[in-house]
């Protein structure tokens, strides 16, 4: 913060210029000062992401005769570990045995910038000071994992770029590996998960855990586009079987699915993933034999304007799909419960019914005792029941709130601001948001609950603690006749904010606040609420530099059905509809138990426990008005 003074001489009340001076820059040092102990700034993250900056290379195996021995005594390292599984860096940077004077690969009494951990730095060495290579190593990739966990990626990235040019343990080098997928999975990286995972089951593992590897592997395949997926192929030959059937079972036709999975079948019979894709061919025959939908919708009442536009989605997928499928609409109002416009869905011979659209008619038709049709709900209920026979497809924003707080991690997010509106809806997402946050080692240490419109710049003030900047200020403007220039500054200890509004007008409200009251260098992450739905400058001026959650429909409008050449995206409400029939055409697969996942127009959707569909959205920005995937 620049802080300037202009002095005004009086003639016989005119301090001496070095006593002035000082006076001057002690309270103005004490306006600067907005938090008691705010922990160190080093590692903070840059304002935007750099391109695989926390992942570094895919270690490949040791060869056997390079190898170092693995560790005698895998306890050395059990406090270390449990701190970084706690989010503790502190404790676990001072659990870390210490490697010998000559030997500290760049150990840097300055690295951490705090009283406790410069004093045990600079404490006598204790005797038994670890010198063997094997142990050495080890010591480094926990200092990387320290380093992540404090947001410090680049040194992070750099340490294990390095550490994996040496011969390492084959255990450690499987831990690098497995810690590189971790990351891949939280920023989303699918090239990276497969050459990680391919890297891990080159080696021996063991059941279960190859049996878990095999089945992330199976979602990143299925989440890439066969061209990428051909690549894999061609890098990794071992992943070839797997490959191709995710080419296969990511076909939309149903026929054309299971013939190319009986394709597949006859050509690795003895494939681990056979009985995966045998689920999957009878899966696909069931869908085939789908013929007829049913779409029943609170067609009036309070919900008729949001059933109207996913009807007119569901319609329009149809439509562009060139569907044979008969597809009929009912109006779930004109039934006294949703249990009365299920069965007569059912009566008129539907395959799948769709519907309903309300959280309370969900929980109600799936309490119902008997459901032989299978079912696509189009929310969830406020209490999960089980689910038997249906699909429970929604929007809720609770799964957007632990994905951002997972790719905000992944950028390097650790203290965090939350900005969010005081009612039942923000404390759901804030309940959701910070379990997920605090679980990967992040940290809120403050929350701006904001009401109306006329309470948003004194909420952002005071979680900044701008408010005691601007009383000191004051104070040392009181001390002086001369006039004195100063400047607000906020608290230094955050890294990121999190901003949760309920609608894209509360977004373009709030995030010019957090610009006024100096925190516009901070990163902001929102879900997809934020969102204007429109590619409009003037709009989104607003908006600049916001980071939130998209759909793969607000990204790629051509491909919404219908909407080719529009200029006005229909909204989430539309693409719901879409997907809805996609799934509705695929339902047996998706609960096939084989773990298929569809790109959806709302969102890469995946199943889940219970029937529970899960959206994965993309991380996207506001640049000159345009939302640009990140």
């Amino acid at each position: 913060m620049s802080t300037s003074s202009r002095r005004r001489r009086k003639r016989g009340r005119t301090l001496p210029r070095v006593l002035l001076g000082a006076l001057i820059a002690t309270a103005l040092s004490a306006c600067e000062t907005t938090s008691p102990t705010p922990p160190s700034r080093l590692g903070i993250p840059d304002e935007r992401p750099t391109q695989d900056l926390d992942l570094p290379p895919v270690p490949a195996p040791d060869p056997v005769e390079d190898a170092l021995p693995d560790l005698a005594d895998a306890s050395l390292f059990e406090a270390t570990r449990r701190a970084i599984e706690a989010g503790d860096w502190m404790a676990a940077w001072l659990a870390l045995p210490r490697p010998a004077p000559t030997q500290q690969n760049g150990l840097d009494a300055n690295r951490f910038q705090t009283e406790d951990a410069h004093a045990e730095l600079n404490a006598p060495e204790p005797d038994g000071l670890v010198t063997d290579t094997a142990t050495q190593a080890w010591i480094r990739y926990y200092e990387a994992r320290i380093d992540l966990l404090r947001g410090d990626r680049k040194r992070h990235a750099d340490t294990l770029t390095s550490l994996i040019q040496d011969p390492l343990p084959p255990e450690l080098r499987r831990e690098i590996t497995a810690h590189e997928l971790r990351l891949a999975v939280l920023a989303g990286n699918r090239d990276r998960q497969a050459k990680a995972i391919a890297t891990t089951l080159s080696q021996a593992v063991e059941e279960p855990e190859r049996s878990k590897l095999e089945q992330q592997l199976w979602r990143a395949l299925q989440a890439m586009t066969t061209t990428q997926r051909a690549a894999v192929g061609r890098t990794h030959p071992a992943l070839t079987p797997w490959q191709e059937l995710a080419d296969a079972a990511t076909v939309l036709d149903a026929t054309a699915s299971a013939t190319a999975i009986g394709e597949w079948l006859q050509r690795y019979p003895e494939h681990r993933a056979t009985e995966r894709a045998r689920l999957l061919r009878e899966a696909a025959l069931r869908d085939a034999q789908t013929q007829r939908l049913a779409l029943m919708l609170p067609l009036s009442g309070p919900l008729q304007d949001a059933s109207d536009v996913v009807t007119d989605g569901f319609l329009a997928a149809a439509f562009d799909a060139g569907a044979t499928m008969e597809v009929q609409v009912l109006d779930s109002r004109r039934f006294t419960t949703p249990a009365d416009a299920y069965d007569a869905a059912e009566a008129s011979g539907a395959n799948v019914i769709v519907g309903p659209l309300g959280k309370r008619q969900v929980g109600e038709l799936l309490n119902s005792e008997q459901r032989n049709t299978p079912l696509l709900t189009l929310n969830r209920p406020e209490i999960d029941v089980p689910a038997q026979g249906a699909l429970q497809l929604s929007l809720a924003p609770e799964d957007e709130a632990e994905q951002l707080a997972e790719l905000a991690w992944s950028l390097g997010a650790r203290r965090v601001l939350l900005i969010r509106p005081d009612s039942s809806w923000g404390q759901r997402m804030d309940t959701a948001l910070r379990d997920r946050f605090r679980a990967l080692g992040g940290e809120l240490p403050v929350t701006a609950r904001y009401g109306d419109a006329a309470s948003y710049s004194d909420t952002i003030r005071d979680a900044l603690a701008l408010g005691a900047s601007n009383t000191r200020s004051r104070e040392v403007r009181a001390l002086f006749e001369a006039r004195v220039e100063t400047q607000g500054r906020r608290r230094e200890d955050l890294d990121a904010i999190f901003l949760l509004p309920r609608t894209s007008d509360e977004a373009r409200a709030l995030k010019p606040l957090i610009d006024y009251h100096f925190a516009g260098d901070l990163p902001v992450y929102a879900p997809s609420t934020a969102d204007t739905g429109l590619n409009d400058p003037a709009v989104n001026r607003d908006l600049a530099e916001l980071r939130i959650l998209a759909r793969p429909g607000r990204l790629e409008p051509d491909a919404v059905p219908g909407m080719q050449g529009t200029e006005i995206p229909p909204g989430a409400l539309y693409d719901l509809g879409a997907d809805a029939f996609a799934l509705a055409k695929r339902w047996w697969r998706m609960s096939s138990g084989a773990g298929i996942s569809h790109a959806g127009l709302s969102g890469r959707v995946e199943p889940g426990a219970a029937g529970t569909l899960y959206r994965e959205l993309r991380l996207a920005e506001f640049d000159r008005g345009v939302l640009r995937p990140l």
